[in-house]
């Protein structure tokens, strides 16, 4: 299915952009009325992701155990790895950071990190990463430059599978990255290598995707 974007440089979601195909003209029969459109897009397949909501309740610093595995972590503030999982948890709460997570202070680039630990292995193929909803200065948390790195099992080596850089932030900005080499593996881990806050890591959301384009 194509779908033609109305904007030249972007594509709505759920569709990606075909390469070397934009800017095409539209017109009427008469040869009239004539619009440039945008780049050509293609639904994506279906997306599925892997971590299934996480549930806590007010004052209560990490979550109820997760289906699907374990939330893990580098180390925290204040704020659990799982709250990253919370599918939009902060609506209504007057402190946003509480869904979020957030390093121990003091924590620099390359060390802090933080991710899931799945049940069985799973495959995957995309990523989804937010910058802090709360508070303009946490944006600085979010790390411009990173690595995704995998575990076969508990007691194996991190392994690199893909890695982001130049990337930039705003309050509650999401993107989506795509792995650039996919494997079964039981665990995943974004540890950033950069970022302009020298204390805090922070995210305010995570999630891992199957069944994308990779």
């Amino acid at each position: 299915m194509h779908y033609f974007s109305s904007t030249l440089d972007a594509c709505p979601s759920k569709f990606f952009q075909l390469p070397s195909a934009k800017g095409f003209a539209a017109c009427g029969v008469s040869g009239k009325n004539c619009v440039t459109l945008g780049p050509v897009c293609e639904k994506r397949p279906s997306c599925k992701a892997l971590v299934g909501i996480s549930e806590w309740t007010a004052g209560q610093s990490t979550c109820n155990p997760m289906p699907d595995g374990d939330a893990i972590q580098s180390n925290a503030y204040q704020h659990q790895a799982c709250k990253m999982f919370d599918n939009g948890g902060y609506q209504g709460l007057s402190r946003k950071w509480d869904s979020e997570w957030i390093s121990a202070g003091g924590i620099p680039p390359g060390s802090a990190w933080a991710g899931f630990n799945f049940k069985t292995k799973q495959i995957v193929t995309s990523y989804e990463l937010q910058a802090s909803i709360c508070c303009n200065g946490d944006v600085d948390r979010s790390p411009t430059q990173w690595v995704v790195e995998a575990q076969e099992d508990d007691a194996a080596q991190w392994v690199q599978i893909s890695a982001e850089n130049g990337q930039s932030w705003s309050l509650g900005k999401k993107q989506n990255y795509t792995i650039n080499n996919p494997g079964s593996y039981k665990a995943y881990r974004i540890r950033g290598l950069a970022r302009s806050d020298r204390n805090f890591e922070q995210w305010a959301a995570m999630q891992f995707f199957s069944g994308c384009p990779s």
